[in-house]
């Protein structure tokens, strides 16, 4: 019983320790293996800095598999992000892709920051106190020690990707789509680094873009 019970903490302290990890996703159950004749990254991210890292690290990723992609920092004349589009304007970008033979669009964006605790601290304020695991757990989870001035361990950055079909016989079909939780380094470049190996990881196991 002890070894269960040490076995559990040291998978809670693991699963705490956690820097980057696939949290959820969307296949689209008509598509089995997808791979585009060119595809378009797009970072929805208002910060210019952080898109150009983004689609700078993305592209170069794809391309080392194999991907024939380019960047919306190379394809528009003005950054995507900054313009209102009507429905009739977007229509007619999806025409100068489709003309310029793009057949997917991977779109990738920051969805959410969370705050949170590492569990191997909260495990170590158990072991001294008296509590049972489940009494000490529940009371110490975020909110609780948000309102008694806990000082938050770490921030979880929320990315989200999709990525299209913009076939011309179908309307922006959705293909996949998968939200990633990255440990915050405070440093935009090593964030994207750390999403850039999940992606790669989940596409090939999805059998998308990537070609084994």
């Amino acid at each position: 019983m002890k070894k269960i019970i040490a076995l559990g903490l040291i998978l809670l302290i693991n699963v705490g320790c956690v820097s980057s990890k696939l949290v959820q996703q969307y296949k689209n159950p008509d598509i089995g293996f997808f791979q585009a004749n060119k595809a378009l990254i797009i970072s929805l991210n208002t910060n210019t800095e952080s898109r150009q890292i983004t689609e700078n690290t993305i592209e170069k990723a794809l391309k080392i598999e194999g991907v024939f992609v380019e960047k919306s920092l190379d394809f528009f004349d003005e950054p995507f992000i900054k313009r209102e589009i009507s429905k009739a304007k977007f229509q007619q970008i999806e025409k100068d892709l489709l003309e310029d033979d793009f057949d997917a669009i991977l779109v990738t964006k920051i969805v959410g920051r969370q705050k949170r605790y590492h569990t191997a601290n909260l495990l170590y304020e158990y072991m001294k106190s008296n509590q049972t695991f489940e009494e000490y757990y529940y009371g110490n989870q975020y909110n609780y020690m948000r309102k008694k001035g806990k000082k938050e361990d770490y921030v979880i950055l929320v990315f989200e990707t999709s990525l299209y079909c913009i076939c011309p016989d179908k309307e922006r079909e959705l293909i996949w789509k998968g939200q990633f939780e990255i440990k915050d380094e405070h440093n935009m470049e090593k964030n994207i680094n750390k999403l850039k190996k999940q992606l790669i990881i989940v596409l090939k196991d999805n059998d998308l873009l990537i070609q084994e």
